[in-house]
């Protein structure tokens, strides 16, 4: 057990097999043993017990386990859309420490249908929705096509295009209007990671584009191209993606707990005459810039390692300020 007087960092992440990789050989990794460097523990991990918390530290060896008794600030990187329950333990385990993001505006971004809501009621123009399955069909007549989602999925899993909906699967659905792509695509989607600067401003990352000429879902999973958003789309929707991210952010800033939300991924899709679409805020972000970093490592490399790294930089500041 380690005992720290300084600050002291977790990364909420599921473990349940052997050490990761060698720090050194993933982004997290070279993050985590930065901080250790500096004197900063940093825990990898999601075993909380008899005010414990146990995991992996980074060494310049490599990934030794250990455990600190007590937590300043999460990062919160945990599978909670599959292990629901595990997550909400392990939050009443922990106690109060900083959560980047919060759990509420975690919860909020989790469900797309009061997502939605959120972001209408703050003034942001987001395709329509319909939440109430009795809804869907006069809603396609109305639409003509739309995207069938899962209220709590992610990472694409479940999304379909459809025209007429028929028996839904089991599950908690919403229906979301479709906004028609640019020609010759059958579909064409940014994302944006926006995260805060440790003395708490704004970095907006580049766009990261993906796009299919016969897949609308534009899942890179399934084949979709992924290449720089400047390369996909003109400089002025380049520009109002950016504006449009500054509002989501501040609009996050300004609930409660608003000043630990560390990142959020933002997601648009692109009309015919160029313009984007916000669709869905994240706040478990994941691995577009990595994309970058894998084709482009000299460019793309330090932009996806500072990325990594700038979260744990933001809590470490407010657990400081606390002090």
């Amino acid at each position: 057990m380690s005992r720290s007087i300084g600050p002291s960092l977790l990364v909420l992440v599921h473990t349940d097999g052997p050490a990761p990789a060698a720090p050194s050989a993933r982004p997290l990794g070279r993050a985590a043993l930065a901080l250790e460097r500096e004197g900063v523990p940093v825990l990898l991990g999601d075993r909380a017990t008899g005010g414990q918390v146990h995991g992996w530290r980074a060494t310049e060896s490599g990934w030794k386990e250990g455990a600190l008794d007590s937590i300043s600030a999460v990062h919160d990187r945990y599978p909670s859309e599959a292990r629901q329950r595990a997550w909400e333990d392990l939050r009443e385990t922990l106690g109060d420490p900083l959560f980047g993001n919060p759990p509420p505006l975690t919860l909020l971004c989790k469900d797309k249908l009061r997502c939605q809501q959120f972001l209408e009621g703050v003034g942001l123009a987001v395709p329509e929705v319909e939440g109430n399955h009795r809804m869907f069909e006069q809603r396609l007549r109305d639409w003509g096509t739309a995207f069938l989602k899962p209220r709590r999925g992610s990472r694409g899993d479940g999304v379909r295009r459809v025209r007429r909906v028929g028996t839904l699967p089991p599950g908690d659905w919403i229906l979301q209007r479709a906004v028609q792509p640019p020609q010759g695509l059958a579909g064409l989607a940014l994302r944006v990671l926006v995260q805060r600067e440790p003395r708490g401003d704004w970095w907006i990352g580049p766009a990261v584009a993906r796009r299919s000429a016969d897949d609308p879902v534009v899942n890179a999973a399934r084949g979709a191209e992924v290449v720089l958003g400047t390369e996909a789309v003109s400089a002025a929707c380049s520009t109002s993606v950016q504006a449009q991210s500054l509002q989501v952010a501040a609009a996050f800033a300004a609930q409660p707990g608003g000043d630990r939300v560390v990142e959020l991924g933002l997601d648009f899709v692109v009309d015919p005459c160029g313009l984007p679409h916000l669709i869905e805020v994240n706040s478990c972000p994941r691995g577009r810039l990595l994309y970058l970093a894998r084709h482009d490592p000299e460019r793309w490399g330090p932009v996806h390692q500072a990325a990594v790294e700038r979260p744990l930089r933001r809590l470490l500041a407010l657990a400081k300020a606390r002090l």
